[in-house]
């Protein structure tokens, strides 16, 4: 084998030295290499914090969007939910109207004869009773026209926004129910 048959194997430093200079100055000539992705630096994590520290709620805005996904029937459904008790927010109707984006009304307990008639010709999705907040003597014929008619009627506790918005899954979840039923003849 003489140095014809290895042209390119052996070269000298002179020549080496050459090339790499060459190819700091001009790169190479054809085809460049693809850049490799830069490591990602991500800060140092700091300890965890006692648990008397942490906080228990979750962001709103991430339980704004979950609720409002959470209630497709009574979405659907386009009689309104009315919440019966205490006196009228208007701010915290329009929070649960906000948050929710259904048709909910807020009625006090003298109406109650009023929203009977309702329940009875079935212009409500549902009723929201506000416990605590509402004497049962006025609400009789009220509960009575909602087991006659087979409305949903829910309880929260004195009217806290979280308890109402629960009541109303319950409300949601039962009408599931009652429209998957078959219709019996």
């Amino acid at each position: 084998m003489g140095n014809d048959d290895l042209p390119y194997a052996l070269a000298t430093a002179e020549e080496i030295q050459r090339f790499k200079e060459h190819v700091r100055q001009n790169g190479f000539g054809g085809k460049r290499p693809t850049p490799r992705p830069r490591a990602v630096v991500r800060p140092q994590q700091t300890p965890a914090a006692p648990k008397s520290a942490r906080r228990t709620k979750r962001p709103k805005a991430r339980l704004a969007v979950e609720v409002a996904t959470e209630l497709p029937t009574l979405r659907s459904d386009a009689r309104p939910v009315i919440i019966i008790g205490g006196e009228d927010h208007q701010q915290k109707l329009d929070r649960i109207i906000k948050r929710t984006r259904i048709a909910v009304e807020w009625c006090g307990c003298e109406e109650g004869e009023r929203i009977a008639r309702r329940v009875r010709d079935h212009h409500i999705a549902g009723l929201v009773v506000l416990d605590g907040l509402g004497g049962h003597s006025k609400l009789a014929t009220l509960m009575k026209a909602t087991r006659e008619s087979d409305i949903p009627l829910e309880y929260a506790n004195k009217g806290g926004i979280e308890s109402i918005i629960l009541a109303l899954r319950k409300i949601d979840a039962r009408l599931f129910v009652l429209r998957s039923r078959p219709i019996r003849t």
